[in-house]
């Protein structure tokens, strides 16, 4: 039975998605901001509903900020 070549794609795809997804909360969770940096391409915005909504450098220095009064995430 021959795989769709489609329907592996969207897996691949999944599967880079969630990688990310997880990147992301280690790098939260570890307060690695240079981490946090590396998941983003140069031109990427971020919204988090009322508490932030921009550039995605911009959100890493809002992290980076807010990161010493999240006791946990």
């Amino acid at each position: 039975m021959a795989i769709n070549e489609t329907a592996l794609q969207e897996l691949i795809d999944r599967e880079a998605i969630r990688d990310l997804v997880l990147c992301y909360s280690r790098a939260i969770d570890r307060k690695d901001v240079g981490l946090l940096r590396d998941l983003y391409t140069e031109d990427a915005t971020d919204s988090h509903g009322d508490s932030f909504d921009g550039p995605a450098d911009k959100y890493c220095e809002f992290i980076e900020k807010s990161l010493p009064y999240m006791p946990y995430s």
